[in-house]
């Protein structure tokens, strides 16, 4: 039993044509040896000068060996008109030897564009119709296998592709077959996105935080890291020194308070909350001897003396 790509078969429809192809894809998947691939409603998407085209494979046939046969379906009666073969459509007139040389020239397109050298025939399947002795110019009556061989359409097949070898990359012809992509993520556009997600999230923070009203006028911002914390503490030390306003920034981190002072205005007080401890004890208590526990006795003279602090800031 052959494999069949997709492993899903398109629904069943009362009509006669999606009934035979069905049929069709059966009878090959069924009988044809392990080793054959059946693929089946291959979507093609073409450009003749400029203007997209769309089409479909009924049925592709991959060989052990990597050689391609492409299967036209044509269910129920044609014409045979002026040497050439015709479906009649409620819309209008098919032209089936146009049809399939479009659909080969396409596929081979494909194959070029990715790389792959292997062989590709193509072949009509007319399961309801007989030409007896007819002739047609457009299609080798070769590759034709209408009502009378039909019965034997496996083994015919199974001949065809037997007769022809390839060196081709097997799998990478059954990715193409199936529309499979290869990606790999791409650093760059990954870190762009990044780095606009980490803006436009800081941008929030600058941009919503002045607009909020508070009557105590605090506010605690609880954020992660680079969501914009900073960024707001800037704009909202420069909208203060710009109205003229006593204004300071306090932090904990030490490089933190180093990055704000380089950016921040001059008239800005930025300094580390520790500073400010030892500052304080300097004053009133004399040069501290540095130790872990002389900076908490330190932030902890600063806690007690800071009720009876002047007011100094807007």
């Amino acid at each position: 039993m052959a494999t069949i790509s997709p492993s899903i078969l398109p629904p069943l429809r009362m009509d006669a044509g999606r009934y035979r192809e069905l049929e069709v894809l059966e009878r090959l998947r069924d009988y044809l040896p392990p080793g054959f691939e059946v693929f089946h409603n291959i979507a093609l998407h073409t450009l003749r000068g400029g203007r997209d085209c769309y089409g479909e494979i009924d049925v592709a046939v991959l060989s052990p060996a990597g050689c391609l046969l492409l299967m036209e379906v044509k269910a129920g009666p044609v014409v045979l008109r002026d040497g050439g073969i015709f479906k009649l459509y409620g819309d209008g007139e098919c032209d089936v030897a146009r049809q399939g040389r479009l659909q080969r020239v396409a596929m081979q397109n494909r194959l070029k564009e990715a790389g792959l050298d292997t062989e590709l025939l193509s072949c009509l399947v007319l399961p309801d119709y007989a030409l007896g002795d007819s002739q047609v110019v457009s299609i080798p009556r070769a590759r034709i296998i209408d009502a009378a061989g039909y019965a034997g359409m496996v083994s015919t097949v199974q001949g065809w592709l037997g007769t022809v070898h390839s060196r081709v990359d097997r799998e990478a012809l059954r990715r193409l077959l199936l529309n499979q992509f290869q990606v790999t993520p791409n650093l760059e556009a990954m870190r762009d996105q990044l780095q606009g997600t980490v803006r436009r999230l800081a941008d929030g923070l600058a941009t919503w935080v002045p607009r909020i009203d508070a009557p105590s006028g605090v506010f605690r911002i609880q954020a992660t890291a680079g969501s914009g914390k900073t960024q707001l503490a800037l704009q909202l030390l420069g909208a203060a020194a710009a109205e003229g306003l006593s204004v300071s920034y306090v932090c904990f981190n030490r490089i933190l308070a180093d990055h704000v002072r380089r950016l921040a205005s001059p008239k800005v007080q930025v300094v580390n909350y520790h500073e400010l401890c030892v500052e304080h004890y300097r004053r009133h208590h004399g040069e501290p001897e540095f130790s872990p526990a002389s900076y908490q006795r330190m932030t902890d003279a600063y806690f007690e003396a800071s009720a009876g602090f002047a007011p100094s800031l807007d």
